[in-house]
């Protein structure tokens, strides 16, 4: 179902319970879900299978929320836990994007990225501190 915004056309998906499900910015966020795919398929996998159904079975109340996939151990040492951001007005939730947002685009833009212990990095100061951080 498409819905036109003066942003342009918004993509909404509805749920069993009546809720929409909306973006702020597909576009980001498609890329952000891309580069977990690439990189992170089990948290990948956490946010499509269970964090999904999470959004279409709960009932929220207006407001923010955030909800935490599953992320590596020495990927949240580095960079921080990935957290999925949205907010619900009237029944629909509006997904932000996914943190840590500058990470998961560069990930995307960047397709194949240099890794040190399972961890890939972008820069010289990135893989300084994967090797401060998970080890020499």
């Amino acid at each position: 179902m498409k819905q036109k915004s003066k942003d342009g056309p918004v993509r909404t998906s509805k749920c069993d319970k009546g809720v929409i499900i909306t973006y702020i910015d597909e576009n980001d966020f498609i890329k952000q879900t891309r580069a977990l795919k690439t990189y992170y398929i089990r948290t990948y996998k956490d946010l499509v299978f269970n964090v999904s159904y999470t959004l279409k079975q709960a009932n929220y109340e207006d407001g923010d929320y955030e909800i935490p996939p599953y992320t590596e151990e020495s990927f949240k040492k580095v960079y921080g836990e990935f957290i999925l951001k949205f907010f619900v007005k009237d029944k629909v939730i509006i997904i932000k994007e996914i943190t840590p947002r500058e990470i998961l685009i560069d990930l995307f833009k960047m397709k194949f990225l240099k890794t040190y212990k399972g961890v890939p990095y972008r820069n010289d100061f990135d893989l300084f501190k994967i090797k401060m951080i998970v080890g020499e």
